[in-house]
C-alpha cells in the first residue's frame, strides 16, 4: 500500500512539472474586454502587444501560436471579462512582454489597466502566493530577494544567497538572524532594524508555529 502511494505521488509530480512546462511559453492577458477582440483572438493579441505594450527585445519572428478565452462560464454583463490565455512561439518574447507590463504604463486598453502574468498551474500560483507576506516583509527591510520558478524563494543578503522551499522557512531564518545579531551585539536590536532601521517586534508573533528547515548559504 505504502508503495503504491509513493508511485501515484510520483506520478503526480511528473504530471504537474509536464504541464508546468506544457505552459512555459503561455502568457494570461487580464483585462480585456468580452469580445474586444474582433473575429480573431490571436491576432488581436499579437497586434496590441507589439503596436501598443511594445515590449523592448522582442524578437523579428514574434508570433502568437494560440488565443482563447478562459474555460470558465462567460460573464454577465458588467461583470470582469475571461482572461486571455496566449501561447507565444518563443518563450524569450514571453519574458520581454511581462517585463514591459511590469515596468511600463503601456499596458492599457479602452483606458483599463491591463494586468499580464506567467499562466502559471493552479498548484503552483497558489505555492507562490503562500510568500506575499514574508516577501512584503523582506521589501519594508531592504533586503533582495527573487522568487524562482516554481516557487523557491531566493534571498540576497550581505553577498550571500539564501533558498528556501516555504513560506515558514523564511520567517525562521529572520528569527535566526535576530538572535544571532543579539548574542554578537549585546543590546537590543534586530537584523532588520541594522538593515533598514525597521522594528521587527511586529512579525515575532508569527513564529509560534514554524517548520523545523533551516536553508543553507550558498556563495
Amino acid at each position: 500500500m505504502a508503495q503504491a502511494t509513493t508511485k501515484v505521488a510520483v506520478m503526480e509530480e511528473r504530471l504537474e512539472d509536464a504541464e508546468g512546462r506544457s505552459r512555459q511559453n503561455n502568457v494570461c492577458l487580464l483585462g480585456f474586454s468580452e469580445h474586444a477582440e474582433g473575429s480573431t483572438l490571436q491576432v488581436f493579441v499579437a497586434r496590441w502587444i507589439r503596436d501598443v505594450l511594445q515590449p523592448v527585445g522582442l524578437s523579428n519572428v514574434f508570433v502568437v501560436e494560440r488565443a482563447h478565452r478562459a474555460l470558465v462560464t462567460s460573464p454577465r454583463p458588467g461583470a470582469l471579462p475571461r482572461a486571455i490565455i496566449a501561447r507565444l512561439l518563443n518563450y524569450k518574447d514571453r519574458d520581454c512582454i511581462l517585463r514591459a507590463a511590469r515596468e511600463t504604463d503601456k499596458a492599457v486598453f479602452e483606458n483599463w489597466k491591463i494586468s499580464i502574468y506567467p499562466a502559471y498551474t493552479n498548484k503552483v500560483q497558489t505555492s507562490r502566493k503562500g510568500f506575499l507576506e514574508v516577501k512584503a516583509k523582506l521589501s519594508a527591510m531592504n533586503i533582495r530577494y527573487m522568487l524562482l520558478y516554481p516557487a523557491r524563494l531566493k534571498v540576497l543578503l550581505r553577498g550571500r544567497s539564501y533558498f528556501f522551499e516555504h513560506p515558514k522557512a523564511v520567517w525562521k531564518w529572520l528569527e535566526m538572524w535576530d538572535k544571532v545579531a543579539l548574542c554578537r551585539s549585546g543590546r537590543a536590536g534586530s537584523v532588520a532594524g541594522r538593515v533598514s532601521g525597521v522594528d521587527s517586534s511586529d512579525w515575532k508573533h508569527r513564529r509560534e508555529s514554524q517548520m523545523k528547515v533551516s536553508a543553507v548559504p550558498q556563495r
